[in-house]
């Protein structure tokens, strides 16, 4: 195994589960650990495209997928060169899953524009979310035409129950 392939978790790991992350979840090779023979590995979110959580995880419980493209790699080196990069241990937790109904909780320009407005209820359209934005269709209350097909941040929204 090298540094910066792509690898997935082969099994489950209750330390990893604890953190959001199970067996067959996707992951880059960060940094090798001679003295113990783990690799520092940055697990991506499948609820959450952008999101990820680094973990100390044994070369036994990995499989090599392969070398990444080089501007991916490039991508990668620049996140864990933050000074927060080893501050994210664990997946956020997705507070929706597709077909959830919500309510837009505040104005922003970039939803007006779109004809949208707090108050608004619309569906989430997605299994995930993408940089912690959800993809909502909002439709006109009484009629159900839609109004927008628009990407809101997950912060901007409240679950309709």
């Amino acid at each position: 195994m090298r540094q910066y392939e792509s690898v997935k978790l082969k099994n489950e790991v209750d330390a990893l589960r604890e953190k959001g992350i199970d067996a067959d979840t996707l992951g880059v090779l960060i940094s090798h650990i001679a003295s113990t023979g783990q690799w520092v590995v940055m697990f991506l979110n499948p609820k959450n495209v952008g999101d990820y959580a680094v973990a100390t995880v044994s070369e036994r419980d990995l499989i090599r997928l392969g070398s990444l493209p080089a501007t991916t790699i490039a991508e990668i080196k620049e996140t864990a060169n933050r000074p927060d990069f080893f501050d994210h241990t664990f997946f956020l937790p997705a507070r929706f899953k597709e077909y959830d109904m919500v309510e837009l909780a505040v104005d922003k320009p970039k939803y007006k524009k779109e004809g949208v407005k707090k108050g608004m209820r619309g569906c989430v359209m997605g299994e995930y979310a993408i940089k912690g934005q959800w993809q909502i269709i909002f439709s006109e209350e009484g009629t159900g035409k839609d109004v927008a097909d628009i990407m809101v941040a997950e912060e901007d929204l409240i679950l309709i129950p």
